[in-house]
């Protein structure tokens, strides 16, 4: 005769997702909660889930929470977040709550592989060597179909360093123009547009390479960038 075992059954614990949050990379569009430190005082630690969503479940009675959260990058490539998150009373039957956040990339962001991308610092001028917070940045490429001027659709800013990462999204179907005699690395005719205020300067062509990142061996100085773009090579 068989000995049937008399298991217990175990004591049923719902848990309720109170909040998720998406610290969005800008570049990749993703979650980027994998690369993020997060800190929210008087609430149990968050989990991280494989879509880079911060969770934090509850299993208290609903109520209204306020959630004050604070969350740094693991290696500084985005600025820090924070942010306090007013959570109403949780209703049966609704949607989760999930809540969208822009990240903004610092000098030490590294693009996806296979993006042209360029890294570098902007200080005022020279002498000074003054670093310039809150510049937009953008890559600006020349069009190889016409006169066209390709921006690269994605804006850098500089942070408190000087430091940003500029990178090409997409060019909408239009291809670059090539440098002649071509590179047999790729070389593209390109240079960088910055905007400080309402004023927008160019440095000079770039030794820019296909799906490549660059990085600038010295700082842009915004008092030698031109008003104009750069005159193309013959």
């Amino acid at each position: 005769m068989t000995a049937m075992l008399a298991l217990q059954s175990p004591d049923t614990i719902t848990h309720r997702m109170m909040i998720a949050l998406e610290l969005v990379d800008p570049v990749t569009g993703r979650a980027a909660g994998q690369a993020m430190r997060v800190h929210a005082p008087d609430f149990r630690p968050a989990t991280v889930t494989r879509a880079g969503q911060i969770v934090w479940i509850d299993t208290a009675p609903s109520e209204p929470r306020k959630l004050v959260v604070e969350a740094v990058a693991d290696r500084g490539q985005f600025a820090p977040y924070a942010d306090i998150l007013m959570i109403p009373p949780r209703l049966p039957g609704a949607a989760a709550i999930v809540h969208r956040v822009t990240l903004t990339p610092t000098g030490l962001y590294q693009a996806p592989p296979g993006r042209l991308s360029v890294a570098g610092m902007l200080i005022d001028t020279v002498a000074a060597r003054q670093p310039l917070a809150g510049a937009k940045v953008r890559i600006w490429l020349q069009s190889r179909n016409d006169a066209a001027v390709l921006d690269s659709n994605y804006e850098g800013l500089s942070d408190d360093r000087g430091g940003f990462v500029a990178v090409v999204g997409d060019l909408g179907g239009d291809t670059p123009m090539l440098l002649k005699p071509p590179a047999p690395d790729g070389g593209l005719v390109g240079w960088l547009a910055v905007t400080v205020g309402a004023t927008t300067r160019h440095s000079p062509l770039l030794p820019l390479r296909q799906s490549r990142p660059y990085r600038a061996p010295a700082p842009f100085a915004w008092a030698d960038l031109a008003p104009n773009p750069p005159a193309l090579p013959i």
